[in-house]
């Protein structure tokens, strides 16, 4: 079990002026990436960057969201609603309607498959990785209990690689869900984590 704070993060502003990104964490094997976690803030227009071989999830955090124009058309990215492509699109991303936070999920799709639902108000539910999982927690806004011990608050990312946990919220809580699945035992099973 793993916890990283918000306040921990550090910032790496983007090469054009952009925006800012924050890493949380990431995985490889023999120096070959096989997920990353990340926030950015995005403050103007632009295109992504190329992450091939890669697919990515991308969830707006806050913000009122983003249209995504590529060869395979335009896709509308709004509030909390996660959207799945591919990391090798060359895409053209417009903002809404102002600065806007995301959170990004990366994977090798060869080595990982990766899932993110959003968690809506009050709850209580019990949390088990499988042989291999790796799950996460990472909250959007108000505060949740893990063990009910550990205290999570907007920001904060908590992974969990074998220990199952109880995760508690409130009427008023927002949090991710990621799910980490390694698809290889053999390629994924023993990968080197560094966190921030």
């Amino acid at each position: 079990m793993k916890l990283i704070k918000y306040s921990e993060l550090k910032e790496t502003p983007w090469k054009n002026g952009g925006g800012i990104t924050r890493n949380i964490a990431h995985a490889e094997v023999s120096g070959k990436l096989l997920w990353r976690l990340s926030m950015a803030d995005v403050s103007t227009s632009g295109p992504f960057s190329d992450f091939s071989g890669l697919m990515r999830i991308l969830t707006v955090l806050k913000g009122a969201g983003m249209t995504l124009s590529s060869a395979q058309g335009v896709q509308q990215v709004d509030l909390l609603a996660p959207v799945y492509f591919d990391g090798a699109l060359k895409i053209q991303a417009d903002l809404l309607s102002g600065p806007l936070t995301d959170l990004n999920v990366m994977v090798d799709p060869d080595a990982f498959g990766a899932d993110v639902t959003v968690l809506r108000g009050a709850q209580k539910q019990h949390l088990k990785p499988r042989a291999g999982q790796i799950l996460v927690i990472h909250m959007v806004s108000g505060s949740a209990r893990t063990n009910k011990s550990h205290c999570l608050r907007a920001g904060d990312t908590q992974f969990f690689m074998s220990q199952s946990t109880w995760l508690e919220m409130g009427p008023d809580d927002v949090g991710l869900h990621i799910c980490l699945t390694p698809k290889n035992q053999i390629d994924a099973g023993n990968p080197d984590i560094s966190f921030l």
